[in-house]
C-alpha cells in the first residue's frame, strides 16, 4: 500500500463511535459468558432438555465462544467477522428451534442482536476490511 495524505487520513478517521463500540462490547461479554455457561453446565441443561443430545450444548458453547473471536475480529474493522458471526448465529439459532426445540421468540431475540449490529455497522461498511 503506498502511503499517501489521503489514506493516512482514511486511517486516522477510523472510529467505531459510541453505539457500535457499546454494542460490540455488549456482544462480547455475552458470548462469552453463553460460551462459558454451555461448556461448564452441560449437565444443567440437559437435566433441563432431557430429550436432546447431551452434545448440543458442548457444541453450542464452541459456536458461541466463536463467536467471541468474531466480535474481536469485527472490532479489528474485519467485514468477513460480521458474515462469519451472521452464520454462526443462524447456526445456533436453528439448533435452539429445531433441536432444543425453543420457542420462536428464541429466533426473533437473535435475529434483532444481528439486525442491531448490522444497522450500526452500515454507516461505516466502507471502513471495513
Amino acid at each position: 500500500m503506498i502511503v499517501t495524505e489521503e489514506n493516512m487520513t482514511r486511517i486516522t478517521e477510523k472510529n467505531h463511535g459510541t453505539l457500535l463500540t457499546i454494542w460490540l462490547f455488549l456482544m462480547l461479554i455475552g458470548n462469552f459468558f453463553s460460551s462459558i455457561s454451555y461448556l461448564t453446565s452441560n449437565s444443567t441443561f440437559t437435566s433441563l432438555y432431557p430429550n436432546t443430545f447431551p452434545g448440543i450444548f458442548s457444541f453450542l458453547g464452541i459456536l458461541t465462544f466463536a463467536n467471541v473471536i468474531f466480535v474481536i475480529f469485527l472490532f479489528n474493522w474485519k467485514k468477513w467477522a460480521f458474515f462469519a458471526f451472521c452464520g454462526v448465529a443462524v447456526i445456533t439459532l436453528m439448533l435452539k428451534i429445531f433441536v432444543i426445540k425453543l420457542g420462536i421468540g428464541t429466533l426473533l431475540s437473535g435475529l434483532i442482536g444481528i439486525l442491531i449490529l448490522y444497522l450500526l455497522l452500515k454507516p461505516k461498511w466502507d471502513l471495513l476490511e
